[in-house]
């Protein structure tokens, strides 16, 4: 539904609206994973937080929508590790979400398999945390191309935050 469809179905049931609050209300919602596909999971969420944003506007609310990804943690340390066994540049750059996937159940397979592997996934992410180049540089091309996963599926649900602000913002 278009936004002018949906203002006119809401004005329509009579809501009432009010002058412009002082007050700024911000909605975080639809925490997507940096590495995983969204799944049917993911589907109230965003429907529910943009139904909701819209409402508080039309009520006179400033809102700000925070899309906020989770673009930190261990997770990282094992998709780095991984990609350092199961990597494939040609397979990234045709499918980059799949492969992410692809990559993150392999390395969680052999962590199962090779327990030192567990100990080289927090190594990784350490380094990460401190701001190693390489690890950095992994981190933003796993994130960059997740992101756009997500956001064309957000676009497709009709969600639209205004910031995208993800838990390495706190790092």
């Amino acid at each position: 539904m278009t936004d002018r469809v949906y203002s006119e179905e809401v004005l329509r049931w009579k809501i009432p609206t009010w002058e412009k609050q002082n007050e700024t209300v911000i909605v975080d919602y639809m925490g997507a994973n940096i590495g995983k596909p969204l799944h049917i999971g993911h589907l109230c969420t965003p429907l529910f937080g943009q139904a909701t944003i819209n409402m508080l506007r039309l009520m006179g609310y400033t809102v700000i929508a925070d899309m906020h990804q989770g673009d930190w943690g261990g997770i990282f340390g094992k998709l780095i590790t991984g990609w350092k066994y199961f990597g494939d540049e040609t397979t990234f750059s045709e499918a980059p979400l799949k492969h992410l996937l692809d990559i993150y159940i392999k390395i969680t397979e052999k962590i199962e398999q090779e327990c030192e592997t567990e100990q080289e996934c927090r190594d990784a992410f350490k380094l990460l945390s401190e701001g190693d180049e390489a690890s950095m540089e992994l981190w933003q091309r796993f994130t960059d191309a997740s992101l756009v996963s997500v956001r064309h599926v957000m676009s497709e649900f009709g969600a639209k935050p205004d910031i995208w602000i993800g838990e390495s913002f706190y790092e």
